[in-house]
């Protein structure tokens, strides 16, 4: 399941549209970040950052953009690996794992 999949969030503020999209690690893995990236035409898409724990996996962002501009995302925060890095979802008992970022990156 390394290799799974992961359907971006895409959001339209004026004439821009913006897309956030999980990067660092297929459907599992620890280094898992989201990635924020900006398009005027819809064609050319240029990067503006990541979102990211140290030591986190974070995934399924969910955007709200205000009319000023200002980006909230929502992340959840998927922390349940061992050790040597493999997915142990008995290792998963944090109970803040959902993470909220202001961003103003228009």
């Amino acid at each position: 399941m390394e290799s799974g999949g992961y359907f971006p969030i895409l959001a339209k503020h004026e004439n821009t549209i913006f897309v956030f999209c999980r990067t660092g690690a297929g459907h599992l893995g620890k280094n898992g970040k989201i990635a924020v990236l900006s398009s005027l035409d819809g064609l050319d898409l240029h990067y503006k950052g990541t979102v990211e724990k140290e030591n986190s996996d974070i995934r399924n962002p969910a955007v709200l953009i205000f009319p000023d501009g200002k980006i909230l995302l929502a992340l959840y925060r998927y922390n349940a690996y061992n050790e040597k890095g493999m997915c142990s979802p008995s290792k998963n008992s944090s109970p803040h794992n959902f993470l909220f970022r202001q961003h103003g990156i228009l």
